[in-house]
């Protein structure tokens, strides 16, 4: 099946009790392999695994792809992008309470986070950097995010292909605009 798109992807974490570090280390590792392979799945994703080893093991990414497969990530009526649900799943895996999908004044939010001295946090997802040629949707966001800093909203950018290639620095991203509310 490479690189063949189907209705229903079956994926299996292969972490069990008793699973070797650097097995673990190798999967957490080669994340664009989970990607290419979890990526393909046009309905339905189901993942495989054991949750308590994954927790045990420190595995955030596999546990990212649990949270979005068990529909802890599930969005509430909207429709977001598969790097969203794998942030707010690595999110969530790292113990920050993030919520996936919102409105305020009709604005969509992607991700939001309550800090603890009570700032509301934006977290939105730059899913196609390189597409905008003469700048209009950089321009819109701007404008978007002036507005939505003016509701109060603290707005973090993370690009798309971080949370994919090295979704430990995006997840410091955000765990820093949370401690800085």
């Amino acid at each position: 099946m490479q690189g063949g798109e189907r209705d229903t992807i079956l994926f299996s974490t292969v972490i069990a009790p008793g699973a070797l570090p650097g097995t673990i280390a190798w999967l957490e590792g080669e994340r664009n392999l989970i990607n290419v392979a979890v990526s393909r799945a046009k309905q339905h994703l189901v993942v495989f695994g054991n949750r308590a080893e994954l927790k045990r093991a420190k595995a955030a990414t596999l546990l990212g792809l649990a949270a979005l497969a068990t529909g802890r990530a599930a969005s509430r009526g909207q429709s977001a992008g598969e790097a969203t649900k794998l942030l707010h799943g690595l999110l969530v895996a790292a113990g920050l309470p993030a919520r996936l999908g919102n409105v305020d004044e009709g604005y969509p939010l992607a991700i939001t986070m309550t800090a603890p001295g009570g700032e509301r946090i934006d977290i939105e997802v730059d899913e196609y950097p390189d597409g905008d040629p003469r700048g209009r949707t950089q321009r819109q966001r701007a404008v978007r995010d002036a507005n939505m800093r003016r509701l109060g909203w603290q707005v973090v950018r993370v690009p798309c292909w971080q949370i994919y290639l090295d979704p430990a620095t995006a997840v410091h991203t955000v765990h820093q605009a949370m401690m800085i509310g």
